[in-house]
C-alpha cells in the first residue's frame, strides 16, 4: 500500500491520502486486470484543479468511504438507522459534487457519482452479511426489508469494476443474494458455500466481473477449499493468466491441505472391507459401508450411472429428476434398471453427509477417492460433472455421455434397454 501512494505521489506531485479511496492496493486482485480506465481517472487527478476538489469531497466525507470504520459502526446500529443514515450522506455528497465549483470538472463528477452510488449499496449490502456473521448461534442470514433493496438493479458492465467501492460491494451482493436464493439459511459447510456462491455468480454475472469475484472467492476460501471444488471454481475463470495463477501454488496450497485432513481422518491408509466373490475389476469403487465393488456387481441389469459430487450444484439440480424417473418404474422394472451415483468428492466422509442430507439413500453409492485424479475420472475422461453413462444388461458401456435425468427421452433410452 505504501508503495503505491508514493507511486501516486511522484505520478501527481502533491496527490496524497484523498486518493486511496479511487484505487487499488497492492492486495486487490483489480491490480491482475488491465483498464484503461485506470490511466483515465489519474490523467484527470494530474489537473491541480481536479486535486483540490477531490481533497476538499475527502476532507468532508473521508469517514463514509472508510470500510473498516463503517464495518464497526453498523455492528451496533439498527437495520432502520443504518440505511437513513447511509441515504442522507449519500445525498449530502451527491448534492456536494454538483456545487458551482464542480461545474468545470465534469469527469471527475461523474467518476464521483459511481462511486457515491456504490459505496451506499456496499455498505447496505454489508449490513445483513456482517451481522449474520457476527453471531454464530444464528441459523438465518439477516434480510434487508425489500424496500431497501428494490432499488438495486445488478448491471453487467465490466467497466464499472474500475470504481473501487463496486469491487467492494460485490462479496457482500453476492453472498446476500445467494442467501435469499437459499431462503437465507446459514451454510454450516464452508466448501458448499463458496460452489453456491460461485455458481450463483456464474448464473448472474458474466466477462471480467465474474473472472474478478471468482478469484475473490477462491482467495477468502482457500483454507476451506478441497481440490475439486477448486479446480471447479478455478475453470470457470475465462482469463487464461488469471486461471493459471490459481492453477499454480494456489491448488497446491489446497491439495496439501487435503493430504493432512485426510491424514487426520485416517481416509488415506485405510484398507476398504472388501466384499465376498471374485476380486475387484476396474474401477474400483466404494459403496456406503467401506465394501469395494466394480460394475459386474451389477451385471443383468441396466445401469444409468450419475458422476456427481457434494459441491456440484448442476449435480444437485438433476436430483428430483432422477427420484421422479425412479418412482415411475414398477417394481418389476426397478429390479431390471439400477440408478448408481458415483460421487468424485476429495473426502469419504464429505460425500457420505451429502447423501445423508440429499435424500438419496433409494439408490446405489459408490466413491472413487481422489477427486478430479480419481480412478473414473481418469478412466472415463471426465472433465466436467454430472456426467452420466449407461451400461447394458451385459456389462457393457452403450453410452459414454448420456442424457441427462431431465431429458424425457432418458427414461425411454432405460426401459428399452431392459425389455
Amino acid at each position: 500500500m505504501k508503495n503505491l501512494i508514493f507511486l501516486l505521489l511522484v505520478s501527481f506531485g502533491t496527490l496524497g491520502q484523498e486518493s486511496k479511496f479511487l484505487f487499488a492496493d497492492s492486495t486487490d486482485l483489480y491490480q491482475k486486470f488491465n483498464f484503461p480506465e485506470a490511466e483515465k481517472i489519474k490523467e484527470a487527478l494530474s489537473n491541480s484543479q481536479n486535486k483540490e476538489l477531490l481533497k476538499s469531497f475527502f476532507d468532508k466525507f473521508s469517514e463514509s468511504f472508510n470500510s473498516e470504520k463503517q464495518y464497526q459502526t453498523l455492528l451496533t446500529t439498527n437495520v432502520d438507522e443504518w440505511e437513513m443514515n447511509l441515504f442522507d450522506t449519500r445525498n449530502q455528497q451527491l448534492l456536494f459534487i454538483k456545487s458551482p465549483e464542480y461545474s468545470k470538472s465534469p469527469y471527475l463528477v461523474k467518476h464521483l457519482e459511481t462511486e457515491i452510488k456504490y459505496n451506499y449499496w456496499h455498505l447496505l449490502f454489508a449490513y445483513p452479511v456482517l451481522r449474520s456473521n457476527l453471531d454464530t448461534k444464528m441459523k438465518r442470514v439477516v434480510s434487508l426489508p425489500s424496500v431497501m433493496t428494490n432499488g438495486f438493479k445488478f448491471v453487467k458492465n465490466d467497466s464499472l469494476l474500475h470504481f473501487k467501492s463496486f469491487r467492494a460491494m460485490l462479496p457482500f451482493y453476492l453472498t446476500y443474494k445467494n442467501s435469499e436464493e437459499k431462503d437465507f439459511v446459514k451454510y454450516s459447510d464452508m466448501v458448499k458455500s463458496t460452489v453456491d456462491k460461485s455458481e450463483f455468480a456464474i448464473k448472474t454475472m458474466n466477462g471480467v466481473t465474474l473472472d474478478y469475484i471468482l478469484g475473490v472467492l477462491l482467495t477468502a476460501n482457500q483454507k476451506f477449499l478441497t481440490p475439486g471444488p477448486a479446480r471447479y471454481i478455478i475453470s470457470q475463470i475465462e482469463n487464461t493468466n488469471l486461471q493459471k495463477e490459481y492453477k499454480g501454488p494456489f491448488l497446491d496450497t489446497i491439495i496439501e491441505n487435503e493430504k493432512v485432513a485426510n491424514l487426520k481422518s485416517k481416509v488415506e491408509g485405510q484398507k476398504p472391507k472388501t466384499s465376498k466373490g471374485k476380486a475387484s475389476e476396474s474401477p474400483h469403487l466404494t459403496d456406503l459401508t467401506d465394501k469395494t465393488f466394480d460394475f459386474s456387481k451389477y451385471k443383468g441389469k441396466v445401469v444409468y450411472v450419475d458422476f456427481w459430487a457434494s459441491w456440484c450444484g448442476p449435480c444437485r439440480k438433476e436430483f428430483p429428476f432422477s427420484r421422479k424417473m425412479h418412482e415411475s418404474l414398477s417394481e418389476k422394472e426397478k429390479e431390471k434398471i439400477v440408478f448408481l451415483y458415483i460421487s468424485i468428492d476429495d473426502l469419504a466422509e464429505t460425500w457420505k453427509n451429502a447423501v445423508k442430507t440429499l435424500e438419496l439413500g433409494d439408490f446405489e453409492h459408490g466413491f472413487s477417492p481422489g477427486g478430479w485424479g480419481s480412478e473414473v475420472v481418469q478412466k472415463f475422461n471426465i472433465t466436467g460433472i454430472p456426467r452420466y453413462m449407461i451400461l447394458n444388461k451385459a456389462g457393457e458401456i452403450v453410452e459414454n455421455d448420456a442424457k441427462r435425468p431431465s431429458n424425457p427421452e432418458t427414461i425411454s433410452d432405460l426401459l428399452e434397454l431392459a425389455k
